[in-house]
C-alpha cells in the first residue's frame, strides 16, 4: 500500500506538469489559493461552509469511479481495497475538514468526514454501471453514464433535502440542490472521441446549442423533485432559489462551453485560472461563457461544418 501511495504521488507531479505548473511550485501555490479562496468565501457568504462541503464531496467522489476501483479491486484484497479507499476519502477530505474547523464550522467538518467514510463503501460496481435503468438514454453520453456512476450521490442529495425540510433547514435544501448541479457538471469532464462529434448532422454552433438542451433539461429534471419540494415548504425563499437554480445552471453551461473551447486537449492552466475566477466574481460569467463558446465554435469547426 505504500507504494500505491508513492506512485499516486508521482502521478500527481506528471499531471501537475504536463499541465503547466512546476510540482514545488503547485504544492506551496494551490494550499494558499484554496485558504485564500476560502477566506473570501467566508467573507462574501453565509453559506460558505456548505459550499466547502459541496466541493469535498464532489472531489471525493472522483475516487469512486467504477473502472478505478475494478482495476484496484484486481490488484488488492477486498479488506486491503476497503481500507485504502477509506484511507483515500479521508487525505482528501482533510484539508476541508481543517479549513471549516478553522471557522468554526464544526458540525460542517464533522459532516465532511462523515461523508467521505461514507462515499468510500458505495461505489458502483462496473456491472451495475451497465444495467441501471436512466432517463437520459436517448442522449449520448454525458447524462447516461454520469447518471449511472453517481446515482448513490443523487440518492444522498435527496436524502439531504428530506432531512433538510425535516429540521426544517432551508439551507441544507440549497445544499443539495447545488451538490446535484454540480454532479451535472462533472459529466462534462471526460472527452469524447470525436467520431461522436461527427456523427451529429449538425454545425459547429448547432451543436453546442444542442449539447446545450440537453445539458439543461437534464440537470432541471434531476433538479425538480428538490426545487418543487422546497418551493411548497419555503415558497417565501423562491426568488433566492431562483437565484441558485440559474447560477447553478450558467455554471453548467461554463464546464460544458469550457469542455470543447480546448478539444480535443484537456483543460490547462489559464482556462483554470478563468473558471476560478468566476466563483469569486459570479458576474464574469456572462463575459467568459461567451469567449468559451467562440472558442468552442473555432475548434468544432475542424471536426464539424
Amino acid at each position: 500500500m505504500k507504494y500505491y501511495f508513492e506512485l499516486q504521488f508521482r502521478m500527481l507531479q506528471r499531471n501537475l506538469s504536463e499541465f503547466g505548473l512546476q510540482p514545488l511550485i503547485a504544492f506551496i501555490v494551490l494550499p494558499l489559493l484554496f485558504i485564500g479562496g476560502s477566506a473570501v468565501l467566508f467573507s462574501r457568504t453565509p453559506y460558505a461552509a456548505y459550499f466547502i462541503v459541496l466541493v469535498s464531496l464532489y472531489v471525493i467522489s472522483l475516487l469512486g469511479h467504477s473502472k478505478r476501483n475494478t482495476f484496484l479491486k484486481t490488484i488488492f484484497s477486498f479488506e486491503k481495497y476497503r481500507v485504502l479507499r477509506l484511507v483515500e476519502n479521508l487525505i482528501l477530505a482533510l484539508p476541508f475538514s481543517l479549513i471549516l474547523l478553522w471557522y468554526r464550522a464544526y458540525w460542517s467538518a464533522l459532516l465532511v468526514l462523515i461523508l467521505a467514510s461514507l462515499i468510500s463503501v458505495v461505489t458502483l460496481s462496473a456491472k451495475e454501471s451497465h444495467t441501471l435503468i436512466t432517463p437520459f438514454s436517448a442522449y449520448p453520453f454525458e447524462f447516461t453514464v454520469g447518471f449511472r456512476n453517481s446515482f448513490l450521490i443523487i440518492v444522498l442529495a435527496y436524502f439531504l433535502t428530506i432531512m433538510g425540510i425535516k429540521v426544517d433547514n432551508f439551507n441544507l435544501g440549497v445544499f443539495s440542490l447545488m451538490l446535484i448541479i454540480m454532479i451535472c457538471s462533472s459529466y462534462y469532464f471526460e472527452l469524447e472521441d470525436d467520431f461522436y462529434i461527427w456523427i451529429h448532422r449538425l454545425d459547429s454552433k448547432g451543436f453546442l446549442m444542442h449539447k446545450l438542451k440537453v445539458a439543461m433539461a437534464s440537470c432541471s429534471l434531476l433538479c425538480l423533485p428538490i426545487f418543487t419540494s422546497l418551493i411548497l415548504f419555503y415558497p417565501k425563499n423562491l426568488n433566492a432559489l431562483l437565484a441558485f437554480q440559474i447560477l447553478g445552471l450558467l455554471y453548467l453551461i461554463l464546464i460544458l462551453m469550457g469542455k470543447y473551447a480546448l478539444y480535443p486537449l484537456k483543460p490547462n492552466v489559464p482556462q483554470a485560472v478563468l473558471i476560478g475566477m468566476t466563483l469569486v466574481l459570479p458576474p464574469l460569467l456572462i463575459f467568459i461563457i461567451p469567449y468559451f463558446f467562440l472558442q468552442s465554435v473555432k475548434r468544432l469547426k475542424s471536426i464539424l461544418p
